[in-house]
């Protein structure tokens, strides 16, 4: 596309940041067509659950527990609609100009600018749209994260030629592309499926006794029991972190929680439209469940900070909750987490120092500014070697650079790795280390 084209203050901050030439620019797709498609899933699946529930009292005389099951999920799947729907909405006009030298994101004329010795990691990620369709999120070392649809159905050769100008600097220059974890079987702890179900079950049996307690307490029979539901979700929600199941099961309790409550409130102001009602308490839930989602993507590493310190006082190891870390150089500096190749040093968190068969070693964690829900902490292990050696790396992940032994993993859990992997990976490496010695 010509340069003519792209508006006059995009051009003049790639100017004023000296980003070069213009490689190629395009429009994200239309929030307002996307609020419609949105929309009208979530008003044809409340005019079918509106209908089905008219309809069903007169046909089946006595409601199975099955059916109303299904009928919650489908008040669920319309409420999640509703909200995709406004969420696209607010995501308002976007777009990407990707120059020589760094990119440009406007979101409402809204200018962000980077250039390309900023960038931290490309994900390629499914986001939860109406359909689903991968996006490109960004990352930046000061925290900040663009979203980039690669389809947006206007034009796919653009499409196509955008997100490999973004893949393809990323490869230039080293960075990683990643993908979320869909399972983590491999390492071990993801749970089998028939716990899911006891988790199910347990959950409901849990769900009653909280119901009866807050109706000891004096509360209505169903605020009580949408406290129940939600207290359970909640909890499952925040403790299966790692396991997809798992949050999934406490999101379903959480949203069906958060009906009742739509019930109750329309109980208590009767007066008020029902649908005026559900619309302000759903945009009091989703408040809450933003603010939630912040609170505990910042809390989680500090949670898993303090247990490390409470095990390495039981230990005798030596904790710093902070400590400047020195890089022998760029091939370590680029496989940290959220670290710029240029760095000499970086800061890591949770620190513990210990020996393992006589040599020491030292484990800390990477966390990104602004960590999002998404982010998990990175584990660092690092191998005192007796004398330097060049840089080398080896199948398992580790490698030598300078005088140290390196490893890293990105921990499943937001509050990092287990004191039990730190330990197992720490033998591991001084094996490693160990059998290299023999060997000279």
């Amino acid at each position: 596309m010509a340069m003519t084209e792209v508006p006059a203050y995009v051009t003049q901050a790639a100017a004023q940041h000296d980003l070069g030439p213009l490689v190629i620019w395009r429009k994200g797709s239309n929030p307002i067509m996307r609020f419609i498609g949105s929309a009208a899933v979530a008003v044809l699946g409340g005019a079918l659950l509106y209908a089905a529930l008219w309809v069903l009292p007169r046909v089946v005389e006595k409601g199975s527990a099955g059916l109303g099951a299904l009928m919650v999920l489908a008040g669920i799947g319309v409420v999640a609609a509703a909200v995709l729907a406004v969420q696209g909405l607010l995501k308002g006009f976007t777009a990407h100009y990707v120059y020589e030298r760094g990119a440009i994101q406007t979101r409402n004329r809204r200018v962000s600018v980077a250039t390309w010795d900023q960038l931290d990691e490309i994900r390629r990620a499914v986001a939860v749209r109406i359909p689903p369709r991968e996006h490109l999120y960004v990352r930046f070392f000061d925290g900040r994260r663009w979203e980039v649809e690669t389809v947006t159905r206007r034009n796919n050769d653009l499409d196509q030629r955008l997100v490999s100008a973004f893949l393809d600097t990323a490869h230039r220059l080293g960075r990683p592309v990643t993908q979320p974890h869909a399972t983590y079987k491999d390492e071990g702890i993801d749970p089998p499926r028939w716990l899911i179900g006891v988790v199910v079950v347990g959950g409901l049996v849990l769900t009653c006794v909280i119901n009866a307690i807050l109706r000891n307490l004096g509360l209505s029979s169903t605020l009580a029991l949408a406290g129940g539901f939600i207290v359970v979700g909640l909890t499952a929600w925040v403790a299966g972190q790692a396991y997809r199941l798992l949050l999934v099961t406490g999101a379903l309790f959480a949203g069906f929680g958060g009906l009742i409550l739509i019930v109750v409130v329309h109980d208590l102001l009767p007066s008020v439209n029902r649908w005026v009602v559900a619309a302000a308490v759903l945009a009091v839930e989703l408040l809450i469940v933003r603010v939630l989602l912040r609170v505990n993507a910042a809390l989680m590493p500090r949670l898993g900070a303090a247990a490390r310190c409470v095990y390495a006082l039981t230990q005798r190891w030596r904790y710093r909750l902070r400590q400047e870390i020195t890089l022998p150089g760029p091939a370590t500096a680029g496989r940290l987490l959220s670290v710029p190749p240029s760095a000499t040093t970086t800061i890591g968190r949770s620190v513990v120092t210990f020996t393992v068969n006589g040599q020491t070693v030292t484990v800390f964690d990477r966390v990104r500014r602004r960590p999002r829900s998404e982010d998990r902490p990175q584990t660092v292990w690092q191998v005192h070697l007796p004398a330097p050696a060049t840089y080398r790396a080896y199948p398992d992940g580790s490698w030598v650079d300078g005088s140290t032994l390196w490893y890293a993993e990105e921990s499943p859990m937001r509050t990092g790795i287990s004191p039990k992997r730190i330990r197992a990976v720490a033998a591991r490496l001084v094996g490693t280390v160990t059998q290299a010695a023999s060997h000279r």
